[in-house]
């Protein structure tokens, strides 16, 4: 769903390669927080957050992306709670409150089967199409 969301968005090209390497030609990458995989239903140890975090950061440093996109709010919530002492819960779309932690703008993704609204999601991913630099037709 966050590939097809971005292609319809013309925030990532339609196309028979590695969606991946489509990103990368977009001048976007993408990390995990905990590189471990977890089955379902067992969360990260908060070490493994905040480890995640710190590696986020230094990401941020060293390539200054224009936004930090966060595929699951809930990751972001605990990551933000854990190393900033944030407590308020992050929104769908752009979290300014969490720029000055982060260097960069934040951006929490509206996939679908979320309480995310379709308004609050098609608002949001006009918003993050502006933000990358592109035309906000979708």
């Amino acid at each position: 769903m966050f590939s097809n969301r971005l292609k319809n968005y013309d925030l990532l090209k339609r196309g028979t390669g590695f969606e991946d390497d489509s990103l990368l030609e977009h001048g976007c990458g993408l990390t995990d927080i905990v590189k471990e995989p977890h089955e379902f239903g067992d969360e990260p140890s908060s070490r493994e957050y905040l480890d995640g975090l710190y590696r986020i950061l230094e990401l941020v440093r060293v390539h200054h992306p224009t936004v930090v996109v966060f595929v699951y709010k809930k990751v972001l919530d605990e990551i933000a709670r854990l190393g900033f002492g944030v407590k308020k819960k992050s929104d769908y779309g752009f979290n300014v409150s969490l720029e000055t932690h982060f260097g960069t703008r934040v951006f929490v993704f509206p996939l679908p089967g979320t309480p995310c609204t379709k308004g609050k999601a098609v608002s949001a991913m006009r918003e993050l199409k502006i933000a990358c630099g592109r035309r906000s037709s979708a």
